[in-house]
């Protein structure tokens, strides 16, 4: 049997969850009884956030620290630190702005005065503009085409400056004269003070300020009670945009001492401050490949000097180094919120990372929505974010295939465990496998920064049940690590086609595959250049194994990365090209010839977007076939040795799944219910191929299918829990006594009132602003079947605790609401206790909630008794 199996079943799966742990100064007691409730949530991690501690570094953070760190050592549990005293990392406990100035963030500013020629003899006051801070890089005069928006020639005249003044005569025509200035302002405010991540001594001063002291006092417990540090959204900040698209969007640029050298090696022997202005203005071809140009250089540059310094520092002493950068609509690869390129920038860390907040995710929300902070892509949050992050954890070795998110914060009151469990499933979905929930906060109730809160000093009605939603996310984390990642379809990253020109964002492919169950991994052009191996015309990288390769749209693309593609084509690999092939290189470089061949070469493909699945199909079969359309089902195949785990989601928010499945994987089938922890055969039928089974999938809901021989000789359940295939239907009808209790009251009720029908209480006539836990109680009667009932209680909000004849039956925190309640059940009369508990939204009218729809409240039904037989895929009509 499968080792991480067999862990799970045993109940010593590892532990894949590290909450933040925010830090306000609280007393002692207040620290250890936090710190005690997130262990008794399962959580056997945590990352101590700093940015709200009034002393961070000082002797008070060292003081907590040291508590925290008993407290952990006696629970048994592990400790992250969160690296600076408020995110975006960068800020270096504030010491940049007073101590070290000079490396602060650095950007390149572009100002201009237009001319009229021809005038010889004329003189400009160039050093009138240049402010205190600034200096000048160069003066760049530029020729203005007539009726365009491009630049002509351009011409140096640093030459002609004298005393501040800029003496040129200007030829014939129409002129603008470029002053390129270095600059501390012009960037995101609120980042004036943080450090240069492109200079390596600026990154020095975080390591001296930060990581070095807590090596100093805790090197004892490094690699063992401390686990690490965390980097949060650390960020170039030379604009408060997610838009910024280097040539597109106005704005300073990102700079550093050594920018121009880095350049100069790039393009021997041109003359590098002429092309300035090409970051910002266009003049044709030769535009693009300059900003291609630094924009290559600037990001290997982040790479090297910042996280490659943080993570190599790390690993020396024994701990692992992660982080997440914004990625926010499409940031991951430009500049301003983003760092330029997702991989380049977390490439040394020792897990990939991403993060949801602020509503980003939303179950429906596919297309643009409305999110606490603005305006959301839905389709990048759905189709792209997850599924970025998880393909780097995937593809670079030294991840171990570990993709962490930062997931729940600043959803508001109104998201639940019912949404939490949506979210963490259509992460693992995707190959995210560790969480850092957001967040335990120990401040005084109610705290509103970022809710909701787990515990909230016990006023979160839902904390009790929070635990099977953590146990449930190691179980699954555990199950799907270790081994790897199996897809079809590999699809190239966008970054450097975005710098180049006009480009397909990289999520408008992977959507057509995820809609129609074709999973993919998203990998950057550096692999394919410079780590892909072609085998029996597959692409191989990392052991992920692909037997396609998918271009989006881009006008243009790196010379070494074409050149690497046709190389693929000629080995046998199958490259599709959305809508068109290229037309020129980004890097400046002549690839007529590469062009040609590769558009005449027999493995390559040019499709239209909505064409590109239909296409596929025509060459090449998947694992998996669905005998309907559903573009709301998500997949995730893995493999360890010699078993295979299937994993399959609902995302619709209110519509269920009943399909049949064709599947290429020979066996007996099993599911793994990771809520009850149970391993059971699923009904299938054997095919020509494989097999074939009937899947049922409610809103929110996940199963998890394995093939393992070593289980076919053990004895399990013969069927899964039944559903709605059933022999009797009992609608239950009866009064309902209805009590109440809040959190903090649980489980003492107030009797509240007795209910003829299930009804919605959030309504203004009952307890619109009631959190907290709804009791109902009845007797149902039943007659004694043979074989297996369920108890489905159709609709609820939330979360449900039920119990029969006073036995527990069971908990769910989101639909189905069905229990098997065979053995608690007896002839006659029936005793039947259901517990309802909503989140807090109803009682706190937070923010982040006000952008929110809130769902009602209580036991809505109908409740029905259903006495079920198992069925075969043939015993379905289509």
């Amino acid at each position: 049997m499968d080792a991480k199996l067999i862990d799970n079943l045993s109940g010593e799966e590892g532990n894949y969850v590290l909450p933040f742990f925010w830090q306000q100064g609280q007393e002692e007691l207040v620290l250890r009884t936090e710190l005690r409730k997130i262990r008794e949530s399962g959580i056997r991690a945590v990352c101590v956030e700093s940015r709200t501690h009034p002393d961070f570094v000082g002797s008070g953070w060292w003081r907590d620290l040291e508590i925290i760190m008993e407290e952990a050592e006696n629970q048994d549990m592990k400790v992250w630190i969160f690296d600076d005293s408020h995110f975006p990392t960068g800020y270096a406990a504030g010491r940049m702005k007073y101590e070290f100035p000079h490396l602060r963030n650095r950007y390149l500013r572009v100002d201009h005065i237009d001319v009229v020629g021809s005038m010889p003899g004329a003189s400009l006051l160039v050093g009138e503009h240049i402010l205190d801070g600034e200096e000048l890089v160069g003066i760049v005069a530029a020729e203005r085409l007539t009726g365009t928006e491009e630049l002509g020639s351009l011409m140096n005249l640093n030459v002609f400056i004298r005393d501040g003044v800029l003496f040129w005569d200007v030829p014939e025509g129409h002129w603008r004269v470029f002053m390129l200035k270095l600059t501390n302002e012009g960037g995101h405010e609120r980042l004036q003070y943080h450090l240069n991540p492109l200079e390596p001594e600026a990154v020095d001063v975080l390591l001296q300020t930060v990581y070095e002291p807590h090596y100093e006092r805790l090197r004892h417990k490094f690699g063992n009670t401390l686990s690490g540090f965390f980097s949060d959204e650390p960020r170039f900040g030379n604009i408060n945009s997610l838009e910024a698209i280097i040539g597109k969007t106005p704005m300073v640029l990102p700079w550093c001492t050594d920018m121009l050298t880095l350049l100069q090696q790039k393009l021997p022997g041109e003359d590098l401050i002429t092309q300035l202005p090409l970051l910002w203005y266009n003049s044709g071809s030769r535009a693009s490949s300059f900003r291609y140009h630094y924009m290559d250089t600037l990001t290997r540059r982040y790479a090297t000097c910042f996280t490659k310094r943080l993570a190599d520092w790390c690993r020396a002493k024994g701990v692992e180094y992660i982080s997440h950068v914004i990625e926010d609509n499409n940031a991951h690869a430009r500049l301003g919120a983003g760092v330029g390129h997702f991989y380049r920038a977390l490439w040394d860390q020792d897990m990939s990372g991403v993060d949801v907040v602020l509503q980003q995710i939303i179950p429906g929300m596919t297309y643009d929505f409305r999110i606490a902070l603005g305006a959301g892509d839905g389709e990048f949050y759905h189709y792209g974010l997850a599924k970025m992050a998880s393909s780097l954890g995937h593809l670079d070795a030294k991840k171990k295939g570990r993709t962490i998110c930062e997931i729940f914060g600043a959803y508001g009151w109104v998201e639940g465990l019912k949404l939490m469990k949506w979210l963490t499933d259509h992460m693992l979905v995707r190959g995210v496998n560790h969480f850092i929930p957001h967040a335990f906060s120990p401040k005084a109730f109610p705290d509103d920064d970022c809710p909701p809160h787990f515990y909230a000093q016990g006023n979160n009605p839902q904390y009790r049940y929070l635990k099977t939603l953590m146990e449930y996310t190691n179980r699954l984390s555990h199950l799907l690590n270790g081994g790897t990642h199996i897809a079809s379809a590999a699809v190239m990253y966008h970054a450097e086609a975005e710098w180049s020109g006009e480009a397909q964002l990289f999520q408008r492919p992977v959507r057509q595959l995820l809609e129609r169950q074709i999973d993919c991994d998203v990998v950057p052009a550096d692999l394919l250049q410079d780590r892909m191996i072609i085998s029996d015309q597959q692409l191989i990288i990392n052991e992920e194994r692909f037997h396609y390769l998918i271009i989006p749209y881009a006008e243009a693309l790196p010379s070494q990365l074409l050149h690497s593609l046709y190389e693929a084509m000629q080995e046998g690999l199958t490259i599709y090209f959305v809508e068109n092939l290229p037309v020129r290189s980004s890097d400046g470089v002549d690839v007529h010839s590469v062009l040609k061949s590769m558009a005449e070469h027999e493995n390559q493909y040019t499709v239209p977007l909505e064409l590109l699945v239909e296409q596929i199909q025509q060459r090449f079969t998947s694992y998996l076939k669905m005998d309907k359309f559903q573009p709301d089902l998500r997949v995730y195949l893995y493999q360890r040795q010699n078993a295979r785990f299937l994993m399959m989601f609902n995302e619709h928010p209110y519509d269920a799944i009943h399909d049949q499945v064709n599947i290429n994987l020979n066996g007996v089938v099993y599911e793994y219910d990771a809520f009850d922890n149970e391993v059971r055969k699923y009904p299938s039928d054997v095919t020509e191929h494989g097999c074939r089974i009937l899947l049922h999938l409610e809103p929110y809901e996940s199963k998890v299918f394995l093939w393992d021989e070593s289980l076919d000789d053990l004895k399990w359940s013969l069927s899964p829990r039944p559903r709605h295939e059933t022999a009797v239907n009992q609608t239950i009808v009866a009064e309902w006594k209805v009590s109440t209790a809040e959190a903090n009251q649980y489980p003492h009720f107030k009797p509240y009132c007795t209910l003829p029908k299930l009804i919605n209480l959030a309504v203004p006539e009952h307890l619109p602003r009631f959190s907290g836990t709804f009791r109902y109680e009845t007797m149902i009667a039943f007659e004694n079947f043979a074989g297996t009932v369920v108890l489905d209680l159709g609709a609820a909000y939330e979360t449900v605790e039920l119990w029969i004849n006073g036995h527990h039956a069971g908990i769910r925190i989101c639909p189905p609401y069905l229990f098997e309640v065979t053995s608690f059940l007896q002839a006659g009369s029936n005793v039947v206790v259901v517990e309802v508990t909503n989140t807090l939204v109803k009682q706190v009218r937070d923010r982040f909630s006000i952008y929110r729809q809130q769902e009602p409240s209580g036991l809505i039904g109908p409740v029905i008794l259903r006495h079920s037989k198992v069925l075969k895929t043939s015993d379905v009509n289509d």
